[in-house]
Formats: C-alpha cells, sequence, structure tokens
C-alpha cells in the first residue's frame, strides 16, 4: 500500500487494514493529513473485500494530538465529495462504508479523531 506523508496503510489481508498515523514528535493533525484522510477513504471504497480497518498510532503516547496550529495558514480550504470541509468529509464518509472501523487507542486522543 501507499505511504502517506504521516500514516501508513498495510493491508494484512484483502478484508483487513492497517492504517498507522506516524507524526512526531505527538502525532499532530497536520494539514498534509487532512488532503490524504479523504483518498484514504477512496481505496477504501475502492476495495469491495475491505471488511475492517484498524486506526492505530506509531506513538504510545498519543493517538492523535490536535490540529498543528503553527500551520494553520496551510489549512486546506477546499471542500470533500460530500460538499464539506476535508476532516468532516472524510469522517462522514468513513462512517458509512460497509467497513468496520477500529480505533486502537494507547495514550491520549486530543482535539481531533478520525475513526
Amino acid at each position: 500500500m501507499k505511504k502517506w506523508t504521516h500514516f501508513s496503510v498495510t493491508a494484512e489481508t484483502r478484508r483487513l487494514w492497517r492504517v498507522t498515523f506516524d507524526s512526531p514528535p505527538i502525532n499532530l493533525v497536520s494539514p498534509e493529513m487532512l488532503v490524504e484522510l479523504p483518498r484514504l477513504v477512496d481505496q477504501m471504497e475502492a476495495a469491495s473485500e475491505l471488511r475492517v480497518a484498524v486506526f492505530e498510532s506509531a506513538n504510545c503516547d498519543y493517538f492523535l494530538n490536535h490540529y498543528d496550529t503553527s500551520r494553520v495558514a496551510e489549512t486546506p480550504k477546499e471542500l470533500g465529495a460530500g460538499g464539506h470541509p476535508l476532516l468532516i468529509d472524510a469522517s462522514t464518509r468513513l462512517s458509512r462504508l460497509p467497513v468496520v472501523s477500529v480505533a486502537k487507542v494507547r495514550g491520549r486522543v486530543r482535539g481531533s479523531a478520525v475513526s
């Protein structure tokens, strides 16, 4: 599977994917992540055999942290396929997939969670 900027996707099988957030040092949500998450959902929609996606973190102290406010000027302005801001659009589309989304949370979740 493709290596993204701040997460990776491993197809354990055609039915099970593991999505690992990795944005050192504390898993801040980045502008790149906002752009890439809808693309991930596109791939999930196209994977007709996918049944389970496990979302986890490479950092045992932070699942996902807040948005990286030092980069707020870079926040994408475009809307997703459903006409909503990218994070809301990706989250809504993910919730409607015939795929079980599992959040394997260790540590903290602060401000932004997508699964």
